[in-house]
């Protein structure tokens, strides 16, 4: 009897259910006080249009189904969608912010500078929730590993074009153009089906006897260098997550003759990262490191000394930590694992400060980040500095995430009508002003006539995410 009952009620909350989701949905976003009649046509819509289901398989639909259109015909649709935001019918109001969706991270730009205070509140809860979607799509799009597919003989030179065609990470190989070797006119016959970015060109410098120059910059792209005769294969020797590869480097006994202590192995670890990312800084966690013998013996990693908070400039795709660790006992030749996690902080997208006239002073706010442009400086007849100054809420001064931040403030003059881009010409000077604000130095090569084509944009990176990426190594081999 009572199993029955509960059946019943089950049957019944099953039947109720759908209707009290869409009147929460529905209240609130409109002014009309909810009647059967209109929640039946709501759901009528509903059932009629097969991908308005809410649930997470719509978001990713929405989002992967993207149409390429112009600058303005992007802003066609937008405007569209924000008269449809206001419409009584919630299906209609989600067919519209699942148009957005469709266009992708392209109309990010075109809604972060909608007028927030024009727009009703319907409008604004709408494009809040779009951009967030977008935001939290194109960061785990952009952390994910760039997939490589390639079949056939080729010349190494026209496979490495086609994996930054596919990749979108800039390959340099002019400096083997001069070596000894034709590297680039070599003929491989490959297959790769869908594998990482860093598994096919490791595999391929592996098969080339080529090499990366690792101090270069991503405006350069990977510098392609020819192996060194002594140098270990590449693949086989990493540990590949995403976007990044971790591989041991060099390892090293240090004594000291100035106190008692036993001498120490120090373990060097290179991380790269595909050029196309850009994080602001990476940490290595001591405590995250676990490593065994090839006795299975445990290793005593010196945590503290093993912990290590880097700062990033802009440009670089690669750095290194140091792992260390008490000399073990001559009859161990290797470590057999070594376990732990890098730690990499992320922006999920860059905030543009735009001033078009550079007369005078002029203050924008976004993202708890106040850009400033003050001045601007004749230096000579070809050469003019801009001054501007950024305050910000976060992150905080005392982390290397901080200086990374800095780092990756990114100052640029775009031509108004030709879209020209100049960076600055030289160093970039940075000066605290005050607690929390910095103010900037950026020489252009541009005269102060010429100015007035340009725009003034000051790229901040911003919403930071941490990004973690766990590695296992074998057979290190030790000194």
């Amino acid at each position: 009897m009572v199993g029955e009952v509960f059946s019943r009620l089950g049957q019944i909350g099953r039947l109720v259910g759908p209707f009290c989701f869409l009147f929460l949905l529905t209240a609130g976003a409109t002014a009309q006080e909810g009647n059967p009649a209109r929640d039946a046509a709501i759901t009528k819509e509903i059932q009629e249009e097969p991908f308005l289901a809410v649930n997470p398989s719509t978001k990713e639909f929405a989002i992967a189904k993207r149409k390429t259109l112009s600058s303005d015909e992007l802003e066609k649709e937008v405007e569209a969608a924000i008269k449809e935001f206001s419409n009584n019918s919630y299906a209609q109001r989600f067919r519209a912010e699942r148009r957005v969706l469709e266009l992708g991270a392209d109309v990010i730009p075109i809604l972060e500078k909608l007028p927030e205070n024009d727009l009703r509140p319907e409008a604004r809860l709408h494009i809040r929730r779009i951009l967030e979607q977008l935001r939290e799509s194109a960061f785990k799009t952009d952390i994910r590993p760039s997939l490589v597919t390639l079949e056939g003989t080729m010349m190494v030179s026209e496979l490495f074009d086609e994996i930054e065609l596919q990749t979108q990470n800039k390959i340099d190989p002019s400096e083997i153009r001069w070596g000894d070797e034709d590297i680039l006119g070599k003929t491989l016959s490959v297959n790769y089906q869908k594998l990482t970015f860093w598994e096919v060109f490791d595999q391929l410098l592996d098969e080339s006897s080529a090499d990366i120059y690792s101090y270069s910059s991503h405006e350069e792209g990977l510098r392609i260098i020819q192996r060194l005769p002594d140098r270990r294969l590449r693949y086989g020797s990493a540990s590949y997550d995403g976007a990044f590869r971790i591989a041991p480097v060099s390892a090293s006994v240090h004594s000291t003759f100035l106190a008692e202590t036993e001498s120490q192995v120090h373990l060097e670890l290179e991380v790269m990262w595909e050029p196309r990312l850009r994080p602001l800084s990476l940490t290595l966690t001591g405590d995250t490191l676990v490593a065994t013998t090839e006795y299975d013996t445990p290793v005593e990693i010196d945590e503290g000394e093993s912990h290590s908070e880097t700062p990033l400039s802009i440009g670089e795709f690669s750095s290194s930590f140091s792992i260390h660790f008490p000399k073990p006992h001559p009859s161990v030749k290797k470590i057999s694992k070594l376990r732990g996690i890098v730690q990499a902080h992320i922006p999920s997208r860059f905030k543009r400060f735009s001033f078009e006239q550079l007369k005078s002073k002029q203050t924008q706010t976004a993202d708890e980040t106040t850009v400033t442009f003050t001045t601007t400086k004749k230096e000579n007849d070809e050469m003019t500095s801009i001054y501007f100054q950024v305050q910000f809420e976060s992150p905080s001064t005392d982390s290397p995430l901080f200086y990374g931040w800095l780092e990756h403030i990114e100052p640029t003059l775009v031509h108004k009508e030709t879209g020209e881009v100049l960076k600055p010409y030289g160093y970039v000077d940075r000066n605290s002003v005050e607690s929390r604000t910095f103010e900037f130095q950026c020489p252009f090569e541009v005269s102060a006539e010429d100015l007035k084509n340009y725009v003034f944009i000051a790229s901040v990176p911003s919403d930071i995410t941490c990004h973690e990426i766990p590695f296992m190594l074998k057979d290190i081999i030790l000194p």
